[in-house]
């Protein structure tokens, strides 16, 4: 009874099959859904129909090497654009707050600016690169204020503590540039 007994898991470079754990974990996902009765579709329909085929539109520019480019890598930007529209209606529609697609509209163009990035990671000359970053910085910028702009005027659907919570961080830049 001294030897030690070697599992079939414990045997080294024995790597476990990628489809069987994505089989187990699908069937495990499945039976929680049928089990609590939860309606998939009314939460995620966004990544069926909008991110979806975002994805496949990128797919060209994914398949891309700097030695060899698709044709069709152009689609990324449209696809950038397609899967920034579903995942921010993913986002909205998990926490139940449509009405913020009225200021989340920027980020869509940050989607698209990212996918015509992607799509061009390849050119060594492409001079354009840092001003487009600049946009996507500006955009997701102009996101932030329009989001405070209309949950605290419009909406008026934030806490109290949302208010201090700028206020001090104001202050706290203020008081950090003397």
């Amino acid at each position: 009874m001294s030897e030690e007994t070697v599992y079939k898991a414990q045997v080294e470079g024995k790597e476990p099959n990628p489809l069987a754990m994505g089989l187990i974990t699908l069937g495990l996902f499945w039976l929680i859904v049928r089990f609590f009765h939860i309606d998939l579709m009314s939460w995620l329909w966004p990544a069926f129909t909008i991110i979806l085929p975002g994805a496949i539109l990128l797919w060209p520019a994914r398949r891309s090497t700097a030695d060899k480019r698709h044709g069709l890598s152009f689609l990324a930007m449209p696809g950038g654009f397609l899967v920034a529209v579903g995942s921010v209606m993913l986002f909205l529609n998990g926490i139940n707050h449509m009405e913020g697609i009225s200021y989340m509209w920027p980020l869509f163009f940050v989607g698209g600016i990212k996918g015509w990035n992607y799509a061009r990671r390849f050119d060594k000359d492409d001079v354009n690169l840092p001003s487009r970053e600049r946009w996507v910085k500006r955009l997701v910028y102009l996101t932030g204020m329009l989001t405070l702009f209309f949950e605290l005027f419009v909406f008026q659907s934030l806490p109290l503590w949302v208010p201090l919570l700028i206020i001090g961080y104001g202050i706290y830049l203020w008081r950090s540039e003397a």
